[in-house]
């Protein structure tokens, strides 16, 4: 009897993931390293790739090419273009918050983005939008950064994004020590799965053919990054259906 029941939920449940697989997608982006001033070049338009506005604007996406400063702001229109060519959406929105030099607990009371990040929470329960997954983009830290601290104010981000934003899948990015390449991080990066926290791609481990000097990416290694965050997507929604499996969640929640 219980196995009858498990078919009648799964089955819908696979009829609700081909339903959904052209759909829109809402990705919040945390983001180290951006550049306001590249979000206001006029470069091509990216098809069905568009930047949602603090206030809730939304615009076509343009990748800013030639810039080594806006190396950051790309990887978010090329993982959107990526997504959407790889036929996982017909359009990706994204949410970016961040700027240049920020430091991690900018984002907290205090901070020079709490404003922003404020703003965004107010968007986000206006217009009713629950993010897909929320991307924490490292980037090239100070070399006097601690890694310990730095783990534990991202953490603290990460809780109070959530307590005002709906997202479904968090994935955590490495930052990499500015200067330095192929670094090895002391702690492993383990994310809790309860909580649907999982990590993501680590920018150390993009040598030198991938650099545009110490602190940026090269056109190679924009790409090479994004198509990285898409395999942690496609990975990592894999990996939350088997542990709702597991945890007998899956049937049950």
């Amino acid at each position: 009897m219980l196995s009858g029941v498990k078919i009648f939920l799964v089955i819908p449940l696979l009829l609700f993931s081909v339903s959904t697989s052209a759909r829109d997608l809402h990705i919040l982006v945390m983001q180290e390293g951006g550049t306001a001033a590249c979000r206001e070049v006029a470069h091509e338009k990216v098809q069905g790739v568009y930047l949602l506005g603090l206030n809730g604007q939304e615009t076509p996406a343009r990748l800013s090419t030639g810039r080594a400063d806006c190396a950051a702001d790309n990887i978010s229109v090329l993982l959107g273009q990526k997504i959407v060519q790889a036929g996982i959406a017909e359009r990706v929105f994204f949410m970016t918050l961040g700027a240049s030099g920020e430091r991690v607990d900018d984002w907290l009371t205090g901070g020079v983005l709490y404003k922003d990040l404020q703003l965004a929470m107010k968007t986000a329960k206006l217009r009713n939008i629950k993010f897909n997954y929320a991307l924490w983009q490292g980037w090239f830290a100070d070399n006097q950064l601690l890694e310990s601290k730095y783990e534990g104010e991202v953490r603290r981000v990460v809780k109070s994004v959530s307590l005002g934003m709906a997202v479904e899948k968090w994935i955590i990015g490495r930052n990499g020590k500015c200067g330095e390449k192929n670094t090895t991080h002391a702690t492993s990066g383990k994310w809790e799965a309860l909580l649907n926290r999982f990590p993501g791609p680590d920018v150390a481990q993009l040598d030198e053919k991938y650099r545009s000097g110490n602190c940026s990416l090269n056109e190679l290694g924009q790409n090479t990054l994004a198509q990285l965050w898409l395999s942690k997507i496609q990975s990592v929604d894999i990996a939350s259906v088997k542990y709702q499996k597991e945890s007998l969640l899956y049937y049950f929640k």
